[in-house]
């Protein structure tokens, strides 16, 4: 049985007719459906570009992954503009046979998808991996009539969950009780981690010992920051004004990297400059995943993500299995991985500053932070996972064959 599952991720088709993630939906990613289905067909926006820059892009396709093209658009105007070819390539691909569905929602692929579904009476099952009220919230994007939208995506994803037959989350209970389900429903992260990528106790006593020392020297204090910034959904320029209120009005030797890229990075070295503290942030640009990222979190100190958003941040637990002491704010599934005393609410500079502050007053928390990141981490370690995703497929699988009775 073959798979058709939705992505909101814009993807890049080269002139060799090749398929490239500018994100983490990659070839390796999409190879984990193929673990119950014999064949995977990737329903997503695709953009022509004939040379793209193949430094920022990572391989989506591959053996048995295969992708339907949807009319590329960008923004809501756009889309209203190709709203009937975009439905006419989905109506399409929901009368396809031989195939079950999963829709990863929120998203508008999703939603145009299971619009067709519906008027033809298949089933679906969806992956619901963030909450569109958080991803429209103020300071997160800037779009024209972002409250409606937020409003509008909240009530559909809300409708979804009730009418889908079978609903994974990427959360154990954060999007459960926004969202619940009416039918069947599990849990079951969409975060892999390499079983050889976590930090042992004897790397927490090496942290603990370096962040006494650079206090005791006086040396800066390593502060990282990861994720896209095409948007604020990650809330950096919270992360800047605190860091930059712990600098200028405590006196704090603090250094930050901004890792990633996006439109918004000019705004945030404005801010910086603004805030006086334009010396003590640096933007590298994007790291590849895998070796790169993971040296950049044993070297830093504390790892922050003050999101607006998030489902179940990848990068925080990347982060947790190299034992780096986190912050982070109380959305999504976040609050399922730190425990209150390392949480913000989001936009919150003020207190992130506290936190911040705190951390480099007591070095003691670096061991017992180290510790309690890398047991949580464990638990979304791949050989953890695949049992859970072996079972979600299987679900699904079981949802066309009990409707087409094949």
């Amino acid at each position: 049985m073959n798979l058709i599952i939705t992505f909101e991720a814009r993807f890049v088709k080269d002139s060799k007719g090749d398929y490239y993630a500018r994100g983490p939906v990659t070839y390796e990613f999409l190879k984990r459906y193929l673990m119950e289905f014999e064949h995977v067909y990737v329903f997503v926006r695709v953009e022509h570009i004939d040379m793209p820059d193949y430094s920022q892009l990572t391989i989506a396709s591959g053996d048995k992954v295969s992708f339907i093209e949807v009319p590329y658009y960008v923004g809501p105007v756009n889309y209203l503009k190709k709203r009937f070819a975009i439905k006419k390539v989905a109506r399409l691909t929901a009368e396809m046979e031989g195939a079950a569905y999963i829709l990863r929602v929120p998203g508008q692929m999703g939603n145009v998808l299971e619009s067709q579904l519906r008027k033809i009476g298949k089933p679906y099952s969806l992956e619901v991996v963030a909450d569109p009220w958080d991803v429209l919230s103020p300071g997160s994007v800037k779009v024209l009539g972002r409250s409606v939208f937020r409003v509008l995506g909240r009530n559909n994803l809300y409708k979804q969950c009730q009418r889908a037959k079978l609903v994974s989350y990427v959360t154990q209970f954060g999007l459960q009780n926004r969202y619940p389900p009416k039918n069947d429903t599990m849990f079951c992260s969409d975060v892999i981690l390499p079983d050889d990528c976590f930090r042992d106790d004897s790397f927490i006593d090496i942290r603990h010992n370096r962040l006494l020392s650079k206090i005791n020297k006086n040396e800066p204090i390593k502060i990282c920051f990861v994720g896209a910034m095409q948007y604020l959904y990650k809330a950096p320029d919270i992360l800047i004004k605190a860091v930059a209120k712990c600098i200028n009005e405590f006196g704090c030797n603090i250094r930050l990297t901004i890792i990633g890229d996006g439109q918004q990075v000019s705004y945030l070295q404005q801010l910086s400059g603004d805030l006086n503290v334009s010396g003590c942030i640096e933007f590298p640009g994007k790291f590849p995943p895998g070796d790169a990222i993971f040296q950049q979190f044993d070297d830093t100190d504390l790892f922050i993500l003050p999101s607006r958003q998030e489902g179940m941040p990848r990068t925080l637990l990347e982060a947790m299995a190299r034992s780096t002491p986190c912050l982070a704010s109380n959305v999504g599934g976040i609050p399922e991985l730190l425990n209150d005393d390392y949480l913000v609410k989001p936009d919150d500079v003020d207190a992130l500053a506290d936190k911040i502050l705190r951390f480099i007053e007591r070095p003691a928390m670096c061991i017992e932070m180290g510790v309690a990141n890398v047991k949580i981490a464990r638990q979304f370690s791949l050989s953890n996972l695949k049992a859970k995703w072996k079972e979600f497929y299987c679900k699904t699988k079981n949802l066309y064959t009990e409707s087409s009775g094949k």
